[in-house]
């Protein structure tokens, strides 16, 4: 299909379901939960616009006027998880707006829900949902999800509720090891088959602030990350062949090149495991990144003293890395990639060489010497 028909049948298609969900029985979230914690705050306080490329730029300075939300919502009754979706079913009825991420729900397996409602009552008595749109990102799972955590302990929910999660999150490696690592501690969780759906007689939802650092803190104790005060590691994050969305640099050879000139690894977070990944970074005293996912172990470095380069593609961004590494204290610099080609989020491009060596030479971000 032409790229300048997909877009507008795509939004033909979203008015079309829509009006067809909105068919089906239903209730407004705000009708049906109770609030067990609720509060709020600017979603960015740090930072300034005019440190970043446009597209960030423009997010930051909205997001420094945009509230946003944490909370715990609990909702009673014969009530469900949507296993595709996350959305919750009461009596029959979906729960519109019962997700972390409203603007974003989608159509969940209505039948499913009504053919299960027909057996039987309820197998649980209280359910703790972890579900999160796009919860299967490296990004998501630990901003989204993980830190939901916090929340849930800090509120005192029962300790042997089950905590219920994704298929698509369960399959993820990263996951897999950070549970191994600790991160439920000992609650127990439940991957929730797309197939059958999970009924309660209680069920609560949870939203974390995001990009939080007293999340990511509470995170980092929770996984035992020390950082190394000494660490000295000099590491560019490359977007291997396993990176779900591809960005490659044109120029992969020549900046491989230069890099080793500057005693900079290479390092491919999908190669690595979990604990790999918080070993590397606790100990980074130098990262350098095309934006994307594996920026998010920047909070494995914690406070200690780190250089941080973030590369952008003109039509790609978002501030959240900015964020972080202000929040740390970091040493934040970005450049700007060149000649952008393709979709904007899998486009190729090519570093600006000339621009990171110049970067690499200043203080801070030479190597220490002897």
């Amino acid at each position: 299909m032409s790229s300048k028909f997909r877009a507008p049948i795509h939004q033909l298609r979203k008015r079309l379901m829509a009006r067809i969900e909105r068919l089906a029985p239903h209730v407004a979230c705000a009708d049906l939960a109770e609030n067990i914690v609720y509060r709020t705050r600017i979603r960015a306080d740090v930072g300034s616009p005019d440190e970043l490329p446009a597209k960030p730029s423009g997010m930051l300075a909205e997001w420094q006027r945009e509230v946003d939300e944490e909370y715990i919502k609990r909702f009673t009754g014969d009530v469900s998880f949507d296993g595709r979706t996350g959305l919750v079913f009461h009596d029959g009825r979906v729960v519109v707006g019962s997700t972390d991420y409203p603007q974003r729900e989608r159509a969940p397996r209505y039948i499913r829900q009504w053919l299960r409602k027909s057996t039987g009552s309820p197998t649980h008595e209280v359910l703790i949902g972890l579900h999160n749109a796009f919860d299967d990102n490296y990004f998501h799972f630990l901003n989204n999800v993980a830190c939901k955590l916090r929340v849930i302990e800090e509120a005192g929910l029962p300790a042997d509720a089950p905590l219920v999660v994704s298929p698509k999150l369960a399959r993820q490696r990263f996951f897999q090891d950070a549970v191994a690592r600790g991160l439920f501690g000992a609650r127990p969780f439940l991957v929730n088959d797309e197939k059958v759906p999970l009924r309660a007689r209680t069920i609560y939802t949870v939203k974390a602030f995001d990009c939080d650092p007293g999340s990511f803190e509470w995170l980092c104790d929770r996984l035992k990350v020390t950082a190394d005060p000494q660490g000295a590691r000099r590491i560019f994050i490359q977007r291997g062949k396993n990176a779900p969305n591809a960005r490659r640099f044109r120029n992969q050879a020549a900046l491989e090149s230069l890099l080793r000139q500057w005693g900079i690894t290479s390092f491919d977070p999908q190669e690595h495991s979990f604990d790999e990944q918080i070993a590397t970074f606790a100990a980074a005293r130098l990262v350098i990144s095309p934006h994307g996912a594996g920026l998010t172990n920047l909070m494995f470095r914690r406070r200690q003293a780190c250089a941080v380069v973030e590369l952008f593609n003109p039509s790609l961004g978002s501030p959240h890395y900015y964020m972080m590494s202000r929040q740390r204290g970091f040493d934040y610099r970005w450049l700007a990639n060149l000649d952008e080609r393709g979709k904007e989020n899998v486009a190729s491009s090519e570093c600006d060489l000339a621009a990171l060596e110049a970067l690499l030479k200043e203080p801070g971000f030479a190597p220490a010497k002897d």
